[in-house]
């Protein structure tokens, strides 16, 4: 099948005019334009599948893209996408949910051959993957205009070795598109103050966090203290609120007295309708095409409607520079960048910028690159990963973490379909290391906002769903995030938790330098086991106790330790794992 692809492959193309499909082996035409697909064989064995549209005259396109023969995915195929990894046959996030965004995909097939389908190239127009009936497709998406013969690629490779293949990946795609700066690809670790606090931060919550971490096992142990929503004015208003002091400076001042390096979060795209700069300075945002209005929008705003800055502009982006210049002289030298999301970056399509989405997108982070210099972080936390290469130091891998089972799941799930970006590209960030219960902390509230419990009925509706989560759970989630090997930041309250949790918290560090993806060891997209030099991951995620053997590929000795408890577990027989529970063995 691989060296007859061309016989298993459709194009499609989407326009004004509505959506035309035809074989891949031939012409396709439009009204006003035509298409067709040429497949080069490289001399790795690799293919380049390149789509090319040529219209007459201007042609607007919505959609273009490769429909993939069921014939091509057996039963048992798994697509590694960011929903994780999934069933390509089944009811899969994929098959509910597009992707839209993200470099490529990995396909491993039941008779251990794998593949991978990835752009060869930063392409303004985001990627789109999506199932139905075990058919897969994959295209670009968004409203662009073109007026002469225009090619998009996809690089197919194939191989045994899933990891040779990342690699190898990764080294193509950044030498055919060669980033603005290299990231640091060292692992971050630090406190961030979201997740306890939401947007209810205050410079005497600060100060009783960074005493909090001088007087426990954490010392020394942390680089960034990071601000996160609830600093701020508004957005679009980036001074420090009533709750804090007036200068930047005097809080970075606080934060390094501690020895810790000051960070800030921040969403640069919206600002919001009652702030000065929406009010005087209606040129900087972007207005709706037809009617020369500035466009109004919730999308991807917990706080209602915002305007959009349009990075289009030079004016625009000469101010958020200068934004982002003052945050670094204050000494802020982390910056989490939000809210670039999907939703926000769609309102272009009707917008009088001639930008598409993702060219949008890097113009936001190179503006901001700009302002905070070469020698900062910058964390992308929404906007889309082909435009954050080269930009951005750190990648969320997941919705946010909260104290819920169900998030514990899904964040798990979700952190597999990027996990391969990890120290290829940037480092992976996971969200928050979470331990906080209403048996361990001061607080007897430990979720950061009101919520009305609702059971977790499917798989899907996991928001703050069912029970809060207990400590064999969170053991869980710490688990998790050590062996990803990625970024690690607190996210307690800690002077509220009790010295235990803080002895546990303080175990994460000094963070893997090494880690293995278990792609063997997944069901349902969790890891059963998750090996790694001289350690091993083993989880039960059912609802019941089950008894686990090791498997004996992993050659893992009859005395192991414990991670966590440092008690001896002897693995030569059966280990009896509660339900929702796990652990990390080491010897």
């Amino acid at each position: 099948m691989f060296t007859k692809l061309a016989s298993f492959l459709t194009i499609f193309v989407e326009t004004d005019s509505g959506r035309t499909d035809g074989s891949a082996s031939k012409l396709l035409r439009g009204d006003n334009w035509q298409a067709k697909l040429t497949i080069e064989r490289l001399q790795d064995g690799d293919q380049v599948l390149t789509l090319t549209v040529t219209p007459q005259g201007t042609l607007r396109l919505k959609q273009l893209g490769l429909l993939f023969s069921p014939k091509l995915l057996p039963a048992g195929s798994k697509l590694i996408g960011f929903g994780g990894v999934q069933d390509v046959n089944a009811d899969a996030p994929l098959a509910t949910k597009p992707q839209i965004g993200g470099f490529a995909i990995g396909l491993l097939f039941p008779d251990g051959d794998n593949w991978l389908l990835g752009v060869d190239a930063f392409y303004d127009l985001p990627t789109i993957f999506s199932l139905a009936a075990g058919q897969l497709s994959a295209g670009w998406l968004g409203q662009v205009t073109i007026s002469q013969t225009t090619s998009w690629s996809w690089r197919l490779s194939r191989g045994k070795d899933l990891e040779r293949l990342f690699d190898d990946y990764a080294n193509s795609l950044t030498k055919n598109y060669p980033p603005a700066r290299h990231p640091r690809l060292d692992i971050l670790t630090g406190w961030n103050s979201w997740d306890y606090y939401g947007g209810a931060i205050s410079m005497q919550a600060v100060e009783k966090e960074l005493k909090a971490i001088s007087q426990s096992p954490l010392r020394g142990k942390l680089t960034y203290f990071t601000l996160d929503m609830g600093w701020e004015e508004f957005w679009g208003d980036w001074r420090p609120n009533r709750r804090f002091p007036a200068r930047l400076e005097t809080i970075a001042n606080r934060i390094k007295a501690h020895g810790l390096t000051p960070g800030l979060w921040l969403a640069p795209l919206q600002v919001g309708l009652f702030t000065e700069l929406a009010r005087f300075r209606p040129e900087l945002f972007l207005h709706y095409r037809d009617t020369g209005t500035p466009i109004i929008t919730s999308a991807g705003s917990p706080l209602g409607g915002m305007l959009l800055l349009d990075f289009a502009k030079p004016e625009t982006q000469k101010l958020v520079t200068g934004w982002f210049r003052q945050f670094y002289d204050a000494g802020f030298r982390l910056f989490k960048i939000d809210y670039i999301y999907r939703d926000a970056l769609n309102c272009l399509d009707d917008s009088d910028c001639p930008l598409p989405s993702n060219a949008f997108a890097r113009e936001i982070l190179q503006t901001i690159r700009a302002g905070i210099g070469d020698d900062s972080v910058l964390i992308n936390c929404g906007a889309p990963a082909e435009a954050a290469l080269g930009l951005a130091d750190s990648i969320r891998t997941s919705t946010d973490i909260h104290t819920f089972w169900g998030h514990i799941k899904n964040s798990t799930r979700q952190m597999f379909g990027r996990a391969w970006h990890h120290r290829r590209f940037w480092t992976c960030d996971p969200d928050f290391a979470i331990i906080r219960h209403s048996g361990n902390s001061l607080d007897k509230t430990p979720r950061n906002m009101p919520y009305r419990p609702t059971p977790q009925a499917t798989r899907t509706n996991f928001w703050m769903a069912g029970p809060e989560a207990n400590e064999n759970e969170l053991l869980v989630w710490l688990s998790v995030v050590r062996l990803l090997g990625g970024s690690i930041f607190l996210g307690d309250s800690l002077f509220r938790l009790q010295p235990a949790a803080l002895e546990t918290l303080a175990k994460l560090f000094p963070p893997l330098t090494r880690s293995m993806i278990p792609w063997s060891y997944l069901e349902d997209g969790l890891p059963l086991f998750w090996p790694g030099p001289r350690q091993l991951g083993v989880f039960n995620w059912s609802d019941q106790p089950t008894e686990v053997t090791m498997p004996a590929e992993l050659h893992v000795p009859a005395q192991t330790t414990d991670f966590w408890s440092s008690k001896t577990v002897r693995t030569d027989r059966p280990l009896l794992l509660p339900a929702h529970s796990g652990t990390i063995l080491t010897w």
